[in-house]
C-alpha cells in the first residue's frame, strides 16, 4: 500500500485479509515506529469508543449517572485495554462498529434518512476491517423492514431500508469486484471460505469424533494450509482462488453431513467465547510470552474444561479467575439495564439483543475471547442502564415516595395545584436533577383528600430526597 498502492502480498492481490486495519499502519510503517505510532492511535481509538458508548447512554436513556456507569464499565473493560496494545485489529473494528451502532440506535428516535445513512456507511467500514460483519447489514435490513410492518405507514420507513443497503451494499460490492477482476474470486474476503474449512467445518467433525480441534485441523491440511496440496493431491499446481472454493466446498459438505454436531458445537463455542474472561490474551501481554494452553477433545464440557485448565495452567486459570469476576458484573449489570429498558425503548432493544446474537453466531469458530470484543460496549452500554436500575432498588422506600410526591406538585399532575403552568416549576424539576424515568411511575397517584397541598409539604419532599440545599423560596414560588 505504501510503496506501490496496491494490496498485494508477495505480488500476488491480497485475498485473505482486508485493507482496513492495513491503512492504520501505514503512519507507523512511513515513520519507522509502527509499535509506538499504531499504539498512539490505537489508545485515541480505545478512548474514542469509550465516548461513544458514554454519549449513547446519554442519548438512549437520558440519564448521566446510566451515560457515565457506561463510560466507566468500558473504561475498565479487561479486553478494552488488553487489545489497545496489540497490533490486531479489534480496537480499530470496534470503534468502528459502535459509531455505526450509535446511529442505528439514534434512527429509531429520530427516523432520518441520514443517521440511517451515516450507519450503513460506518458498518461497512468496519467490514473493511474484520470481514465478520459482512452479513450483519443484512440482518439490520431485516430488522428495519419488520419495524417498518410493525408500525405502519411503511412507505418512508421501506424506503430508508433501502437506502440503509444501499449504503451497506456498495462499498462491499467495490471490493468484491476488485478481487474478481484480479484473480476470478467473486468473494468479498477468502477468510469466510478458510474459517468454514478449517474451523467451522473441524469443530463439526471434533465434535462428532471426540478428537481435539487441533488433531482435526492437521487432517485436513494444516491450520495454515501449509500442507493442503499433501492431504489433497488433486489441488496441486491449483491457483489460490481454486483453493478458497474447495475449502468452502469441503466447510459446507462437512457440516452438512454432521449437522447436529455442527450446532452442538456452536452453541458450546458460543457459550465459551461469552463466559472467556481473556485470561491468555492478559497474561501474553504483561509477561510478553506466549502462553500455553491445554488442547482439549471437542465434546467436553464446559466445567470440565475449567477443571482441565486449573490442573495444567493454574496461572492462567487464576487470572481468568479474577478477570472473569468484572466479565460476571457487566453480565449482570447489563441483563439488569436491558430488563429495566425493554418496556420504554423495545426497538433499542431488540436491536441490541439480535446484534450480539449475531456476533456470538459468526465468531463460534474460533474460541477466543477476542470476538467478544465487539460486544463488550453493547452490554457496557445496558450496564450503566443496570447500574441506574440497582440504584433506584436499593434507594430507602421513603425517598422513593418522597420523590415521587415532589414531582407531583413540580410537574402539577395534582388537577387543583396550578403550578405545571409556571415556569419557575420546569426550571425547579431541572435542577433538582428529577430521574426522567419516574414520571412512568407517576400514573396512579391522585391528589390527597381535604383541599391543596401547601408548599411546606413541597419543600420537605424535595428536602427529604435532595438535602438542605433546595430553596424554599423556589418552592414556594412554584407551588
Amino acid at each position: 500500500l505504501l510503496h506501490q498502492g496496491q494490496f498485494y502480498v508477495e505480488n500476488q492481490p491480497e485475498l485473505f485479509r482486508t485493507p482496513g486495519y492495513s491503512l492504520l499502519l501505514l503512519p507507523g510503517i512511513a515513520t519507522h515506529e509502527v509499535e509506538l505510532v499504531t499504539f498512539c492511535i490505537q489508545l485515541i481509538l480505545s478512548v474514542a469508543t469509550i465516548w461513544v458508548v458514554y454519549r449513547m447512554a446519554l442519548e438512549l436513556f437520558g440519564d448521566s449517572v446510566a451515560a457515565l456507569g457506561a463510560g466507566l464499565l468500558m473504561a475498565i473493560e479487561p479486553l478494552s485495554i488488553t487489545f489497545t496494545s496489540a497490533l490486531l485489529s479489534e480496537t480499530l473494528f470496534t470503534f468502528a462498529f459502535v459509531l455505526s451502532l450509535r446511529y442505528l440506535l439514534r434512527y429509531f428516535s429520530s427516523n432520518s434518512v441520514l443517521d440511517l445513512s451515516i450507519c450503513g456507511l460506518l458498518l461497512a467500514a468496519a467490514t473493511y476491517v474484520r470481514p465478520v460483519s459482512y452479513y450483519l447489514p443484512a440482518v439490520v435490513t431485516l430488522g428495519l423492514l419488520a419495524r417498518a410492518l410493525w408500525l405502519g405507514a411503511p412507505r418512508l420507513r421501506l424506503v430508508h431500508c433501502g437506502v440503509f443497503a444501499v449504503a451497506c451494499v456498495l462499498p462491499l460490492a467495490a471490493w468484491q469486484v476488485r478481487n474478481y477482476r484480479a484473480t476470478q474470486y467473486a468473494g468479498f474476503s477468502a477468510s469466510g471460505d478458510f474459517n468454514l474449512y478449517f474451523h467451522q467445518a473441524a469443530w463439526a467433525v471434533a465434535q462428532r469424533t471426540g478428537r481435539t480441534l487441533e488433531s482435526v485441523q492437521d487432517e485436513f491440511g494444516g491450520t495454515n494450509g501449509a500442507m493442503l496440496d499433501q492431504v489433497h493431491p488433486e489441488l496441486r499446481g491449483a491457483s489460490r482462488t481454486e483453493r478458497y472454493a474447495f475449502m468452502g466446498r469441503e466447510g459446507k459438505r462437512f457440516i452438512r453431513q454432521y449437522f447436529p454436531d455442527w450446532a452442538k458445537v456452536q452453541i458450546r463455542n458460543a457459550l465459551m467465547i461469552a463466559l472467556n474472561p481473556g485470561g491468555t490474551s492478559f497474561l501474553q501481554l504483561a509477561l510478553r510470552t506466549p502462553v500455553p494452553r491445554p488442547q482439549l477433545p471437542a465434546d467436553e464440557g464446559i466445567l470440565t474444561t475449567v477443571r482441565r485448565m486449573a490442573d495444567q495452567t493454574p496461572a492462567l486459570f487464576y487470572t481468568s479467575l479474577g478477570l472473569g469476576i468484572s466479565v460476571a458484573i457487566t453480565y449482570f449489570l447489563s441483563t439488569l439495564g436491558w430488563a429495566a429498558s425493554v418496556k420504554h425503548r423495545p426497538w433499542e432493544m431488540v436491536a441490541l439483543l439480535g446484534i450480539g446474537g449475531y456476533l456470538f453466531a459468526v465468531s463460534a469458530g474460533v474460541v477466543e475471547a477476542r470476538m467478544r470484543h465487539p460486544i463488550m460496549p453493547m452490554l457496557c452500554l445496558l450496564g450503566g442502564a443496570g447500574i441506574v436500575a440497582v440504584r433506584r432498588w436499593t434507594a430507602p422506600r421513603p425517598a422513593q415516595a418522597a420523590t415521587r410526591f415532589a414531582a407531583l406538585i413540580l410537574h402539577g399532575r395534582l388537577s387543583h395545584l396550578p403550578c405545571g403552568a409556571d415556569p419557575a416549576s420546569s426550571q425547579l424539576f431541572a435542577c433538582l436533577e428529577l430521574d426522567h424515568n419516574l414520571e412512568s411511575d407517576l400514573v396512579g397517584f391522585d391528589a390527597p383528600p381535604g383541599g391543596p397541598v401547601p408548599c411546606q409539604a413541597a419543600y420537605a419532599a424535595g428536602t427529604a430526597v435532595w438535602g438542605p440545599q433546595v430553596n424554599r423560596g423556589t418552592v414556594a414560588k412554584s407551588t
